[in-house]
């Protein structure tokens, strides 16, 4: 139906339905919003949307103002200046079908009212974008029988950070630790190395029920002074002991 044939066969006694003289103002008045069950108002139209009030709308038809509604199945959330497709329904509202074309070249958002859930049934599911994909809630969890991440290079900040598992197994070329305080707790330690160097500014301890030192060349104690001490026995064995 043709929007402005419609404004014209709208009769006398209805003058909210004419344009006031001069320039529609930019953000019009929702209650002069014409009702969208009023008999002279098309079914369907392209509309511009005039104002955007949370899940409200006044959108233009001419010089119609018709309030109305996003429908579930319009996503995109329409803002001020968008053209949208419009459709009467049956109430006093009528219903934003869809998002023709946007006015601003801004972020678009897809808006879903309440709990909601994208499922990609017997396929798989991808999420792509040529610069950022952010995720943002109050809690975030993954579920999944395994978990593949790649990236060049992985940034994380935490508060607190805890982590439960059956088995670790890591393999890293360099890995480098910087903190306040280490601590560990396991029952049995095992380690390899090529090489270990060790350096500590302050006290070294160590405490065990027995501590067993071998070199196979050499086992080499140095110190501006070196003590050793036995409540029972101090032994000394070798083919030769240099003392002094």
């Amino acid at each position: 139906m043709n929007v402005l044939a419609t404004r014209h066969a709208a009769p006398a006694e209805r003058p909210h339905l004419h344009a006031a003289d001069g320039p529609s103002p930019a953000v019009p008045d929702p209650g002069a919003a014409a009702p969208a069950a009023d008999c002279s108002v098309p079914a369907h139209a392209c509309a511009t949307v005039c104002l955007a009030a949370d899940a409200h709308y006044i959108l233009a038809i001419g010089t119609l103002r018709l309030r109305a509604v996003r429908a579930a199945g319009c996503l995109l959330m329409p803002e001020a200046g968008d053209t949208v497709a419009w459709w009467r329904g049956d109430g006093d509202g009528g219903y934003i079908l869809s998002v023709l074309a946007r006015a601003n070249a801004g972020p678009q958002r897809l808006l879903l009212d309440g709990d909601a859930e994208i499922e990609a049934r017997g396929g798989a599911l991808t999420l792509q974008s040529a610069q950022a994909v952010t995720l943002r809630g109050a809690r975030l969890a993954v579920d999944a029988d395994e978990l593949h991440v790649r990236a060049g290079k992985a940034l994380g900040v935490f508060d607190a950070l805890e982590t439960f598992g059956r088995s670790v197994v890591s393999t890293i070329s360099e890995w480098k630790i910087f903190g306040t305080e280490l601590s560990s707790v396991f029952d049995r330690v095992s380690q390899y190395a090529r090489s270990s160097h060790r350096v500590t500014d302050g006290i070294d301890h160590v405490s065990a029920s027995t501590l067993d030192l071998r070199g196979k060349q050499m086992l080499n104690l140095q110190g501006e002074n070196v003590m050793a001490g036995g409540s029972r026995l101090v032994k000394v064995q070798g083919k030769q002991i240099h003392l002094g």
